[in-house]
């Protein structure tokens, strides 16, 4: 399980967040933790992206891979990234643990580890498939190039 180490010129954050990239509700989210991660403790990168195929690989966790977190529709927290293997969490134990490393009160979102998994797993598979119904096209932060005579036009999905 555990991955192939990236090459020197390419320093791996110690704690990394994976999410779907494709995601406006995922992208909103991360946008959120970091404008609350104070200290820096957390670094972001997609599911999509090549550090989560080189640290995820073989754990069934990216698409095509196997059903274990559920594909890009899962959060996934790499803890200890910089010193492979990390420890792999996922769904509302990846929630809690990425809460644990905020400042407080966010800190205090590290007690949903204390939810029994099914129940808080449930609970995070209902929001994972309502999540793309939730963000407007208007909030992507990607812009376009502009229209003739107009303002620039937002792209869905970017």
């Amino acid at each position: 399980m555990s991955a192939p180490p990236l090459p020197a010129a390419v320093p791996t954050p110690a704690d990394v967040v994976f999410f779907d990239g494709e995601c406006l509700f995922c992208q909103a989210r991360v946008r959120w933790l970091r404008a609350h991660d104070r200290d820096g403790h957390l670094a972001f990168a997609p599911l999509q992206g090549e550090l989560a195929g080189r640290l995820l690989a073989g754990t069934g966790l990216l698409g095509g891979e196997g059903d274990e977190g559920g594909g890009f529709s899962t959060m996934v927290l790499a803890a200890g990234a910089d010193s492979p293997p990390p420890e792999i969490f996922i769904k509302s134990r990846a929630v809690a643990a990425v809460a644990a490393r905020l400042p407080f009160p966010w800190r205090l979102g590290g007690l949903l580890a204390l939810v029994p998994r099914l129940l808080a797993d449930a609970a995070y598979d209902w929001v994972a498939r309502r999540r793309h119904r939730w963000v407007r096209v208007e909030s992507c932060s990607f812009e376009a190039a502009p229209r003739a005579g107009g303002p620039p036009r937002r792209e869905p999905g970017a």
